[in-house]
Formats: C-alpha cells, sequence, structure tokens
C-alpha cells in the first residue's frame, strides 16, 4: 500500500480545521455561559491555527465562509486583542 501524500494533507487539513472550529465554538462558550473569560486570550492563537489549516486550496470555500461571518477585525475584538 502506498501513501497519497496530496491525499494525506488534505485529510489533516481537514481534521485539524474540525477540531479548531470545535475549540474555538467551546472557548467562547466557556467565556460566555461560564463566565471564564480568560479562554479569549487563547482564540488569536487558535483563529492562527484554523487559517493555517485553511490555506489547503481544497479548503478555499470554507476559508471564504469563515472570513464572510466571522471577520479577522472581530476575531481580534471578541479575543480582546487590539489589531
Amino acid at each position: 500500500m502506498t501513501l497519497d501524500e496530496e491525499q494525506f494533507r488534505l485529510t489533516a487539513a481537514v481534521l485539524a480545521a474540525q477540531r479548531n472550529a470545535k475549540i474555538i465554538g467551546i472557548y467562547a462558550r466557556l467565556s460566555k455561559r461560564d463566565k471564564k473569560p480568560r479562554y479569549l486570550a487563547h482564540l488569536p492563537r487558535v483563529w492562527r491555527y484554523m487559517d493555517r489549516d485553511l490555506s489547503h486550496p481544497a479548503l478555499s470555500k470554507l476559508k471564504a465562509w469563515y472570513r464572510r461571518v466571522v471577520p479577522e477585525d472581530a476575531r481580534a475584538i471578541a479575543a480582546g486583542v487590539q489589531s
């Protein structure tokens, strides 16, 4: 059996983006519902990971969706960070 490198990279990017989307949601929930705003400090790093994952060409439509729905300046505001 041979490893298809491009398929591996795509699968890794998809799984990583899924994981980071989950983390972003959990941190937002912990901040809002559970009154734990310290988690917001981690969001800029997780968004950087998400941007890296969405750089795979096959995820370009998902990347465009995220940019429309959660623009970069809103990500910084939500985390309490000045851009």
